[in-house]
């Protein structure tokens, strides 16, 4: 089976992606991250293309679609087990 579709429930967004091969065999993912409800619905789309495996192409469909959950960088890190002051990773001030 070269084409399969799966979908994730994923920080409570639908991800859909479907896998299919390129004509020089690499995967390709076409894939989608839906969020929301009704008038707040927004579904934002992706493509990926060269993975060598589909297990290649699968890992590589889920970090993109946590990027753009936003899942992939925590809002708040432990760093001083000493103090447990939590601390803010650059750029999410």
């Amino acid at each position: 089976m070269s084409e399969e579709t799966k979908t994730f429930m994923i920080a409570g967004c639908k991800v859909t992606v479907h896998f299919g091969r390129s004509p020089k065999g690499h995967w390709t993912v076409e894939g989608s991250v839906s969020s929301g409800e009704q008038d707040h619905k927004r579904t934002t789309r992706f493509e990926l293309d060269g993975a060598t495996s589909r297990d290649a192409a699968e890992s590589l469909a889920l970090k993109k679609a946590g990027e753009l959950i936003g899942n992939n960088v925590p809002a708040v890190k432990q760093e001083d087990p000493g103090t447990n002051a939590p601390t803010v990773p650059p750029g999410i001030q």
